[in-house]
């Protein structure tokens, strides 16, 4: 089983990407993208089910993340012209795409602009597009992070310090907006050390990278997707408090051709809850 918890490669445009690379070394590739306040780390849970489906991830940080490159302004089809560069100098011609929670944005921007080069597409609690089509509090409180974007960076300041705290107020913080089944998960496995893990990673550089990150969550998708003709399959749980099950609507109005899975036992973390079967997608 191979396991590279951290390597650095420059691009031609002087940029950095960190990345880790976790299953099966021989195995088929898997591009991961990773969510808000997750890092090429959050994959590290993946190894073991990885390696033993034959399956190789390989996860890049965004900008701002570990040792990428930050960037002033989040642009999805530049940083899926990037990870093109990145898949070349890694000789990784043909692949599969995974794209979680807010990451799932950056992942269909890959599908967009280079539609070819991945064999199978699969978004688990994907966020695209999501809070455009909400009502009631979600919505109002997106608009509200939208028009003062200085109460996000206030609120993942508070994250970052909590880096430096008790785990408990850590963990807690994490906690807020999750539902029940994700809090049991969350209690249960050995996931508040892996966030420990990756959230370090996220601030290395301070808030502003997962702070600008969620910002761009919040707005339109602002390249064609409807154009995408490759099929993506989306997972999500029907308890999930962050997409709800009544935001899916979204899906048909941002790509045309998808299949949805939907676990009534998980929340927002689901991937953790159905690892296998997700990945087993790519078998």
């Amino acid at each position: 089983m191979i396991q590279k918890e951290k390597e650095v490669v420059k691009l031609n445009n002087g940029k950095t990407i960190s990345f880790s690379v976790y299953g099966n070394e021989n195995g088929f590739p898997i591009l991961f993208c990773h969510g808000v306040n997750g890092t090429r780390v959050q994959a590290m849970r993946f190894a073991e089910t990885a390696n033993d489906l034959n399956l190789k991830i390989i996860t890049p940080d965004r900008p701002g993340y570990g040792e990428s490159t930050p960037v002033e302004i989040r642009d999805y089809l530049e940083w899926a012209e990037e990870i093109a560069e990145f898949l070349d100098m890694q000789g990784i011609e043909k692949l599969g795409l995974m794209g979680v929670s807010a990451g799932a944005n950056y992942a269909l921007a890959c599908v967009y602009k280079f539609p070819n080069r991945f064999r199978k597409a699969v978004m688990v609690s994907a966020t695209s597009g999501a809070f455009l089509y909400r009502t009631g509090p979600e919505k109002k409180l997106a608009e509200i992070v939208l028009s003062h974007p200085r109460l996000l960076n206030i609120y993942m300041g508070l994250v970052d310090k909590a880096n430096d705290k008790t785990k408990e107020m850590k963990f807690n913080l994490q906690k807020f907006g999750l539902s029940d089944s994700d809090v049991e998960l969350f209690d249960n496995l050995d996931i508040p050390e892996l966030i420990d893990m990756s959230e370090r990673e996220a601030y290395i550089n301070g808030p502003d990278a997962p702070a600008s990150d969620v910002l761009r969550m919040l707005k339109d998708i602002d390249f064609d997707s409807k154009s995408i003709k490759k099929q993506i399959t989306f997972w999500y749980g029907a308890q999930d408090k962050i997409v709800p099950l009544e935001t899916m609507a979204f899906i048909e109005k941002i790509v045309p051709n998808y299949k949805l899975v939907i676990k009534s036992d998980a929340g927002h973390l689901l991937i953790f809850q159905h690892l296998k079967e997700i990945l087993s997608e790519f078998v």
